[in-house]
């Protein structure tokens, strides 16, 4: 009797599955993929040890997204210095022409 009843309960299941996945299979898909997720997330939780390689892992990423900013800053610095230098050279030649121009043009009144 026992059997039978656990039978029956087993077709009521199946065929409550059955019912759910013809009428609209793909909120079912949605609600199994949600349990699986949920599932994952309380294992994680359960498990120190990989919430603990997660959180390893958000420090690596960070820490090296900080290297990456730190080295762009630096490449920045050296492009600054580097513009300064030609700025600087540039307003020398700018100067070493308007003496010359300005020589001339003295000359030329004399």
């Amino acid at each position: 009797d026992y059997e039978k009843k656990m039978f029956e309960r087993k077709l009521t299941y199946e065929d409550e599955e059955d019912d759910c996945s013809s009428d609209d299979s793909s909120e079912s898909k949605g609600k199994e993929k949600e349990i699986s997720i949920t599932e994952i997330d309380n294992n994680v939780v359960k498990k120190g040890k990989e919430k603990e390689s997660i959180t390893e892992l958000d420090n690596k990423i960070a820490k090296e997204e900080e290297i990456s900013i730190n080295d762009l800053n630096n490449k920045i610095n050296e492009l600054n210095r580097r513009n300064d230098e030609i700025n600087s050279k540039v307003d020398k030649l700018l100067n070493v022409i308007l003496s010359k121009e300005n020589t001339e043009i003295g000359n030329l009144k004399i």
